[in-house]
């Protein structure tokens, strides 16, 4: 069972930590260094940390890797992966914040696609791991919109042979096609469709098909860049079932 604090705990360490304490300046200056992207002293001032958990003194108990993607670094994280295959520089990659992420999770929410094959080919058992709201790292892609992640990390689902399923729903029965349509991100829908047709007839929790949402969703039909793409997304979920029939 994962025993990360909750966000009220994470608030009174986080603000245990004054601008008097040396773990807080040292944070302030690694910080301030990942957003100018000074690679070279973010990866000697955390060297620095020594055997403290430095997941410890952020306030989402993200590690180093986390803050580097969340920043959008790449080349930073990348550095920090290879430094960490080399000698265990950090702490295991299936290691969560307090949201649930892994660093998969970020790399899919930030559209890292070149960082995600570093780390599936280091780590493949990423894959898999769902966060605190049952996603997994395929999920935040959809979520996101981002179809290059989406047809990597579908990729290797394929590749490492397990169910669909777990992968491509969250803790309320959404399936990635409900996602996509909910964020109209049509194309991407018609992907998703085209990829894993099971999924059109599948019910989320409030017993509803993914081509149900968009009779809730009248303002899709309003733009006319989106239209096409909507009635090709149609016309393939509501044509491919009775195919299947036949």
């Amino acid at each position: 069972m994962d025993e990360s604090p909750g966000f009220g705990e994470l608030g009174e360490l986080y603000s245990s930590l004054s601008d008097g304490t040396p773990e807080f300046r040292k944070l302030r200056e690694l910080y301030s260094n990942l957003v100018k992207g000074d690679e070279s002293n973010v990866i000697a001032q955390y060297s620095e940390w020594g055997q403290r958990r430095f997941e410890d003194f952020t306030c989402c108990r993200d590690t180093i890797l986390h803050l580097a993607i969340y920043m959008k670094r790449e080349n930073i994280a990348k550095k920090f992966l290879e430094r960490h295959v080399q000698s265990g520089l950090l702490p295991p990659l299936t290691q969560k914040n307090a949201l649930g992420d892994t660093v998969l999770h970020d790399a899919a929410a930030t559209n890292m696609t070149s960082l995600a094959k570093e780390l599936l080919i280091v780590t493949p058992e990423l894959l898999s791991i769902q966060n605190n709201n049952s996603e997994t790292p395929l999920f935040r892609a959809v979520r996101f919109g981002h179809t290059e992640m989406f047809r990597l990390l579908a990729d290797w689902v394929k590749i490492i042979k397990v169910p669909n399923l777990p992968y491509l729903t969250d803790m309320n029965g959404s399936t990635i096609l409900h996602m996509a349509i909910i964020a109209e991100f049509f194309d991407l829908a018609l992907e998703i469709a085209m990829k894993y047709p099971d999924l059109i007839n599948i019910k989320n929790e409030k017993g509803m098909i993914g081509l149900q949402l968009l009779s809730k969703n009248p303002s899709a039909f309003k733009s006319g860049r989106k239209y096409a793409l909507l009635k090709r997304f149609i016309y393939y979920c509501m044509i491919l079932p009775s195919t299947l029939l036949n």
